[in-house]
């Protein structure tokens, strides 16, 4: 079993911190270099993986959905499954 790990490519947030105080944290958009950074990666991870059907967990963020979906990996296995559990707040909220 291989596990792969994957951030979001890059987002209104990364280049511009004051789009946190207009915009909610779940909702930023990726910038054009974060979806050129995700349209990228995805023969490196089909490189990786092969043929082997996927077991997708994604939070259910806005630049993470849309990373996703410019991997081109819809072929290799059922739908992703939002994981709440995944968000930067909920693991802040939950450290020791």
């Amino acid at each position: 079993m291989k596990v792969v790990l994957l951030r979001h490519g890059e987002c209104l947030g990364n280049v511009d911190e004051s789009a946190y105080t207009r915009i909610p944290d779940h909702a930023l958009a990726l910038t054009a270099h974060g979806e050129a950074q995700a349209t990228a990666a995805g023969p490196g991870i089909k490189e990786l993986v092969g043929d082997a059907r996927l077991g997708v967990y994604v939070s259910p963020y806005r630049r993470t959905l849309h990373t996703l979906a410019l991997l081109g990996l819809d072929h290799l296995g059922a739908g992703p499954e939002a994981e709440r559990r995944l968000r930067a707040d909920y693991a802040e909220r939950t450290r020791p």
